[in-house]
């Protein structure tokens, strides 16, 4: 397999180092080992009748080489472990305490550790699901049909069955494919029902196809007869026996091919048969007329009404049998992943052409009153098949024996499946301990001999055929198990509805499953209830037969009673099975909580690596079938064998879907050496080496993770947010640690709010790339050089998987929308969100939040959105409102009074809820049990700001109903206060609580007791299931592990979260705290929808991890209210907008801590009202800062938020852009000016969406600055005046308090409103100027998005209009799908040339159509 594409490797083996310690060592790329062709060992014997008897030897566990295995080496004190291959392990029968019970875990683990040899191939599985069970239920028994219930009961009755088998067997190869397990349908019902129901469907199907075979043999012979019936039938029946025995004996392989023949023998006859029935239809034979719908007239469609209709069900049910065997042979499918789904869609064309088409021409062709369809003497019997009926009819003479001939390949073939699936499914009974162990023998041509044998010895009843009453006997046989497949469905269908429960308990996706049934849940219920009503109409059918034919002699007491319990015995039989399993073990119904959904599933965390060889594959397809692919993005994945170590779920952090890309296509190639284990990346084009491990080999322990790459000396390196250093990153001595933090005053070279572990590396000339690494531990990354000088980037992490993304660039802003693709794009914010937002932490009451609204208006400063911190709470806590200070009454008044003005309100919520039986949000919580608990299984309580708290399990199965319930009760708009966005704080999280022993000395607070070192008790999880995979290892040090991170608010849990609290899914806080802000915010997210289903959602958070913009927007923390914050602010909005896929961001305009001065708070409003977010805040110990506070302040508020508003929708566009495909709406000037090496370090200037670039006053208390213009030409945005520059650094002196340089690249067209308005509600209604800056070949383009500025999904109703000019014509084209008055009044085309004047072209030209002009 090559190894270079867009890939997904790798799998590391486990070893035990000697401290006890869980290690993991790589050893190359490993592959599912389905998918492999392997080479057999040697036989130790010589000579080949030595190495024939050697073949016989049993296989032993360790040494096979073509069977997959699980292992599960973390054996503890209940004896769960240590299940290794077939030959040793636990056996699920076993004794505790002087009492029998069942081991379920053991029991999954040994089906899944199959010695069977997986040989069959796609072809293979394919030909047995079209045509592996064709036989007498199709060419004999439909005659049976016919007659009872005619040919109308015929099509609708196998039409029925045939859709609810279509639906069975979808649901069969759902489970097949993640867990291609030994005798798949009994090893279903055992791990998703319950194990004594197990017990009862693999010993009922066993035993229905071992008594399959001697009839199978009987009929074979009795074939024969149909030319010479004076041969002694036990010579063929010898013959059929030997054959049978010998094709399953030749191994897996052997009868693949055989029934690979066998169908090809019965496809090509019902095909033929298909096209003669036509010809014979239409009149087409020399002797026969036109016959058309006739037989449908007289005798009619339909015989014995409704009860025929349910005596073919059972007929039509029957005839399908064997459809199942695809299932059970997946466990001996080389490919199940890739073969199986093949195989299983193969099944609708079987029942619709050789079925449905088939039996539709029969119907056709034969009267049902045609009285050779009820004179069989056996099954087989040629002379009563309606295909033989209608052929003879029409005066055909040699084709009967054609038909005999097609039969008896069809008995042969049955006999042989029959074999097959009682041999396979007594392995699997005695693999689960619920059959002698003998048959569990596997010898080393992977052939479970001793179950072969005993299925084949059933066979020598075949030498009864002499015996009169043969027929008799093997009735009685057959009724023991005669219904087992309908129950074998039945149970299929229900296992698949419990899986899906499983898997959603378990918050899984549907796209970590390898195959999904395409009737999904619904037609497993369809399934169910159709297995169900078959039941149901063969026990009425037994109890009330058919009106006899005439001639029939009538039933006596006896023969009635005979018949009943031939049709119906089975059903006391699997009764008898299953209760005296329960009675014997005790066995109870799996519930989903305990199903063990992981053991045997093939495809977990190898689902990369399968799809990277069909990607390979995909290298022969045409060029049409590949255009839609790109190639752009490399992803690795170093995990675990054992799949424990912690991986961020899917629900959290979907993945993206693999794009396909060929090695020839793709941009990034990868290659690796095995021994030490090291890979690098390289970009194709040009052979430039971008990850390199080659220098330091990697370490994978259990609590620690190292990976280094070689870096080019003085790397321009960029990103691993959040920090508040500088933009581009230091390259020597420097550690960025991701460990989210509540982190006052935002410290330099600190682990701060969010993690975000992604970088961009600029190499200027040769492109750019990224590195994003998708793991929620905690760790440092190490920018530094070796001794020897060698620059290198190291990641140390205390846990999870390498699970790397590398994005090929090589433009920065590619890099951008390829990360975006990774982590999700980022949520469209509603229009009034990009006004101007107050708050203060620190407003007493509601009349001074009503004082500062009414000072805003006064001073003629535009306020869009007033914010409620944690003041308006009543003890502080969430959902409530101060019954003095903030009465509900007035906040209702105050926020209504904001509607009627086109203003918003906004409201904070923190995680921490006060433990305190009369406060209903903590009642209603707790019912749900939506909060974490400790280590002893008590709800895990800390302190916040109302006290004592617990908090929100985001992971727990209700937690998310019960959020959305307070969200839409308190702020339900009737009754409540009608917020138009939420706030998410101290969501990191944070804890008041210094340590772990905090509480503890606390008055009516009882000390928490745990031991540090010992693990917590797994949530909700019993012994006897298995720990699901990637939810993270036992037997850690939570609280101190060796590695320790440079967190700099001390240990792991220190101020926030215990890391050995357990989440509802299983999960440890030592894994997942980082992503615990980002959950409620998108939790929050999802209660807002839920509110007002229609509308944008707006929810700010502090705390965030990658993919956090698919959810909310962003402030910057707590920072201070001094000149270097003011800088920070542009260099984290630069990280997160251009960066981190969140573009909606901002910091706390004049400083959250301290106290504001006049002039700094000037210079940063004006330079804030040039980022996405733009809100003013402060704490509670510092002065009020409003703008209106200071004159200068005011004044420069003014000219700032006018131009703003008139800037607004160039803004909303370019936020438009970056959320529908990742496009950064902020960027660095190396993002346009990739090249230019001046740029690279510049992190005090940036673009706002492609044409503006700003470039504030940065010195302190100074009127002085000094910006940098790349080579283009330029001009200034508040003059219109050209400015060529050839790359230089330029200086402007007396820049006033209330002034910031801006410039409007050349090459760009800007639309504005013409004027600015107090609301953006007023400011949608004001008409636009469009600016055509022309670039130095005198063209220009644009963009304008538009929309309603609300609605979640715009459905259409919105515009994108392209801008172009190329110097003559000025164009307008594009979607015009939103209806706006608004029209453009004027277009102003900049002067060209230097010194040349300005154009304007008066309108105006409305939005609502493409429009033209030459200037």
């Amino acid at each position: 397999m090559k190894l270079d594409g867009n890939i997904e490797l790798n799998r590391l083996d486990r070893t035990h180092s000697s401290a006890g310690a869980s290690t993991f060592t790589a050893h190359g790329p490993s592959h599912a080992a389905s998918v492999l062709d392997f080479d057999r060992p040697a036989a130790p014997a010589s000579g080949r009748v030595s190495r024939f008897i050697d073949s016989f030897r049993r296989e032993e566990g360790t040494s096979t080489n073509f069977a997959l295995h699980v292992t599960d080496e973390n054996a503890n004190a209940d004896g769960h472990g240590g299940l290794g291959g077939a030959g040793g392990g636990i056996a699920p029968i076993r004794e505790r305490h002087g009492q029998r019970y069942y081991d379920l875990h053991a029991a999954n683990a040994k089906t899944a550790s199959t010695l069977l040899a997986r040989e069959l191939k796609g072809r293979h599985l394919q030909m047995i699901a079209i045509g592996g069970s064709i036989g007498t239920g199709l060419f004999v028994a439909s005659g049976k049909a016919l007659s009872q219930g005619g040919p109308g009961s015929v099509l609708l009755a196998y039409t029925i069955i045939g859709a609810m088998l279509w639906c069975t067997m979808q649901a069969l190869g759902e489970m097949a494919v993640v867990f291609p397990v030994t005798g798949s349908f009994s090893a279903f019902s055992t791990r998703f029902l319950d194990p004594s129901w197990g017990f009862a469907m693999g010993w009922n199907y066993a035993m229905q196809w071992t008594v399959v075979l001697p009839l199978e043999i009987i009929a074979g012979a009795l074939t024969i007869g149909y030319w010479n019936p004076e041969i002694p039938k036990a010579i063929f029946v010898t013959l059929f026996l030997v054959v049978i025995v010998a094709i399953n004996l030749l191994g897996i392989r052997g009868y693949g091919e055989a029934e690979f023949i066998f169908a090809i023998v019965k496809v090509t006859a019902v095909i033929a048969f298909i096209l003669l029935g036509i010809v014979i239809n239409i009149g087409g034979t020399p002797t026969g007329g036109y016959i058309g719908g006739t037989y449908w007239q007289d005798p009619g469609a339909f015989n014995n009404g409704f009860k025929g209709l349910c005596a073919v069900f059972v007929t039509a049910a029957f005839a399908f049998a064997g459809t199942e065997l695809v299932g059970l042979a997946a466990a001996e499918t080389a490919n199940p992943r890739k073969s199986l789904p093949t195989a299983i869609k193969q099944v609708f064309w079987r029942i619709t052409l050789f079925y449905i088409v088939s039996l539709t021409l029969v119907g056709l062709l034969v009267p049902y009153t045609e009285p050779r369809l009820l004179g069989a003497t056996n099954i087989a019997d040629a002379s009563a098949s309606p295909f033989v009926i209608a052929i003879e009819s029409a005066g055909a003479t040699i084709l009967p024996s054609v038909m005999n001939g097609v039969i008896l390949v069809s008995v042969i073939s049955v006999g042989n499946s029959s074999v097959f699936g009682a041999s396979r499914t007594l392995a699997a009974l005695a693999d689960q301990g619920q059959a002698p162990k003998i048959f569990a023998y596997v010898d080393r041509r992977g052939r479970p001999l001793f179950a072969l044998l005993a299925v084949s010895s059933a066979g020598l009843l075949a030498y009864l055929v002499n015996f009169r009453d043969h027929s008799r006997v093997f009735d009685w046989l057959l009724a023991i198990s005669g219904l087992s497949t309908v129950f074998t469905w039945a149970s299929t269908c229900l296992a698949h509805i419990r899986l899906r429960r499983a898997w959603a308990y378990r918050h899984r996706s549907l796209s970590d499953m390898a195959f999904r049934a395409q009737a999904g849940v619904l037609g497993s219920w369809v399934g169910l209830g159709c297995n169900l009503f078959v039941l149901g109409t063969q026990v009425w059918v037994a109890v009330s037969p058919l009106p006899l034919h005439g001639g029939e002699k009538p039933q006596s007491a006896s023969d009635f009673a005979q018949n009943f319990f031939v049709e119906c015995l089975a059903l006391p039989v699997v009764l008898l099975f299953y209760l005296g399993h329960k009675l014997w073990f005790r066995t109870g119904f799996v519930r989903v909580e305990d199903m063990d959904i992981d053991t045997g599933r093939r495809d977990f965390g190898r689902l990369g690596i399968i799809k990277a060889q069909e990607d390979e594959e995909r290298q022969a397809w045409p060029k049409w079938k590949r255009l839609y692919r790109t190639d752009t993005r490399l992803h690795v994945l170093i995990e675990d064998a054992d799949y424990e170590v912690y991986q961020i779920q899917e629900h959290v952090l979907p993945r993206p879907k693999s794009q396909n890309a060929t090695a020839k296509e793709a941009a990034l190639r990868f290659s690796f050496n095995q021994d030490p284990f090291t890979f690098n990346v390289t970009r194709a084009s040009t052979g430039e080496v971008l990850f390199d491990t080659s220098d330091s080999p990697l370490i994978f322990e259990t609590q620690y993770v190292r990976l280094r790459t070689s870096l080019p000396q003085n790397p321009n390196l960029y990103g691993l947010g959040e920090h508040s250093d500088d933009f581009r990153l230091p390259s020597v001595g420097y550690t960025r640690t991701f460990w989210n933090a509540e982190s006052p005053f935002i410290p330099n070279r600190a682990n701060l709010y969010g993690s975000h572990p992604i970088y961009f590396d600029h190499r200027g000339d040769s492109g750019t790339h990224g590195v994003f690494l998708l793991n929620a531990n905690g760790m440092d990354v190490r920018i530094d050089q070796t001794e020897s000088g060698q620059q290198y980037l190291e990641y140390n992490t205390i846990g999870g998987v390498l699970d790397l993304y590398f994005l090929a660039g090589p433009e920065p802003a590619s890099v951008s929308r390829q990360y975006a693709e990774v982590v999700g794009l980022p949520a469209m914010m509603p229009y009034w969100s990009f006004g101007f937002h107050q708050c203060k932490y620190g407003w007493q009451t509601i009349d001074h939040v009503a004082e500062v609204i009414a000072n805003y208006s006064a001073a003629g400063i535009p306020l869009e959105v007033v914010w409620g911190d944690i003041d308006y709470m009543d003890s502080k806590r969430d959902f409530t409102t101060d019954p003095t200070r903030y009465p509900l009454d007035k906040v209702r008044s105050l926020v209504d009074s904001l509607h009627q003005n086109n203003q918003h309100y906004v409201q904070i919520l923190d995680p921490g809820i006060n433990r305190i039986d009369n406060y209903g949000t903590y009642s209603r919580g707790a019912e749900k049990g939506a909060f974490l608990r400790a280590a002893d299984g008590t709800y895990y309580r800390g302190l916040q700001w109302p006290g004592e708290v617990v908090w929100p399990d985001w992971f727990g199965p209700a937690t998310q109903e019960w959020w959305t319930n307070e969200i839409r009760t308190f702020y339900d708009p009737s009754s409540g206060i009608n917020v138009d966005g939420l706030w998410t704080d101290m969501n990191e999280a944070s804890n008041m609580c210094a340590d772990t022993n905090c509480l503890t000395a606390a008055d009516s607070f009882s000390p928490l007791s745990w031991n540090p070192h010992k693990p917590p008790p797994r949530a909700r999880r019993s012994s006897s299931s298995q720990q699901p995979p990637e939810l993270g290892l036992a037997n850690r040090n939570f609280f101190k592990p060796n590695y320790q991170i440079a967190n700099h608010r001390g240990d792991l849990s220190s101020y926030t979260l215990y890391t050995n609290i357990t989440n509802a899914d299983g999960t440890y806080q030592y894994d997942t705290h980082n992503l615990y802000g980002v959950m409620m915010a998108s939790a929050t997210r999802a209660a807002l929808i839920a509110r007002s289903p229609s509308k944008r959602p707006f929810v700010l958070t502090r705390s965030t991890f990658a993919g956090a913009g698919r959810a909310a927007a962003h402030w910057f923390g707590d920072n201070a209210s001094t000149w270097d914050h003011y800088r920070t602010a542009i260099r984290q909005m630069l990280a997160f907008a251009a960066l981190h896929a969140l573009p909606m961001v901002g910091s706390d305009v004049c400083g959250f801590n301290g106290n504001a001065e006049e002039k700094m708070c000037a210079r940063w409003a004006m330079m804030a009202a040039f980022q996405p977010f733009y809100r003013n805040h402060a704490d509670v110990s510092a002065p009020d800062q409003e703008f209106y506070r200071w004159p200068l302040v005011t004044d420069v508020a003014k000219k700032a938020i006018d131009v703003r508003y008139r800037l607004l929708d160039y803004l909303y566009t370019a936020m438009w852009r970056a959320s529908h495909d990742g496009s950064p709406a902020v960027s660095p000037l190396w993002f346009r000016y990739p090249a230019d090496a001046a740029t690279w370090a510049v992190q005090t200037q940036w673009f706002l969406g492609d044409a503006l670039l700003i470039s504030p006053v940065v010195d302190d208390d100074s009127q002085s600055v000094s910006y940098y213009l790349p080579r283009d030409v330029w001009y200034d945005f508040w003059t219109g005046k050209r400015v060529d520059s050839n790359g230089e650094t330029k200086t402007v002196d007396g820049v006033g308090w209330g002034d910031i340089p801006v410039h409007i690249r050349g090459g760009s067209i800007v639309p504005m409103r013409v004027q600015s308005a107090n609301t953006t509600a007023e400011l949608r209604k004001q008409n636009f100027v469009v600016t055509v800056a022309p670039g130095a070949d005198g063209t220009a383009r644009g963009e304008l998005y538009l929309d309603d500025g609300e609605s979640l999904d715009v459905s259409g109703q919105n515009s994108v209009i392209r801008f172009t000019y190329d110097g003559k014509n000025f164009e307008a084209k594009g979607s015009f799908g939103y209806s706006t008055e608004s029209v453009v009044e004027r277009v102003v085309v900049l002067g060209g040339e230097s010194g040349q004047k300005a154009q304007t072209q008066e309108g105006p030209w409305g939005l609502d159509k493409a429009f033209e002009f030459r200037v």
